[in-house]
């Protein structure tokens, strides 16, 4: 070490060269890997929005009974939309003897018991 230089100094000097301050082509190369890492990022986003999953959609209606079925969907609310398409049922229509209700659709992801989406009729 020099007189002049601190003790730090050669701690600074890595991270001028590491964070590429002084070194305008140091610069460009990073802002290359930002950019191409931003597309990568763009790419997940929308795999990650194609992925479809199944839902268990439980429908209980005034004939006292409730229909399970096992539906493909990118979203708990398009698993119900396309409830009104054929779906194969999960279970065999179990009747309820409690009473009528009312029209409500409930959707779960197979194989857990958490509420993703409910709907009323």
């Amino acid at each position: 070490m020099s007189e002049e230089e601190t003790p730090y100094e050669h701690l600074v000097e890595e991270a001028r060269r590491k964070y590429a301050y002084n070194f305008p082509e140091r610069e460009e190369e990073r802002k290359k890997e930002e950019s191409s890492s931003d597309d990568k990022e763009d790419k997940k986003i929308e795999k990650k929005a194609v992925e479809k999953q199944y839902y268990k959609v439980e429908v209980e209606g005034w004939a006292r009974t409730t229909f399970k079925y096992k539906v493909l969907a990118e979203s708990p609310q398009q698993a119900l939309d396309l409830i009104d398409q054929p779906q194969p049922l999960l279970e065999q229509p179990r009747p309820k003897p409690n009473g009528l209700r009312k029209i409500s659709a409930k959707v779960y992801l197979l194989g857990t018991n958490m509420l993703k989406h409910m709907r009323n009729f």
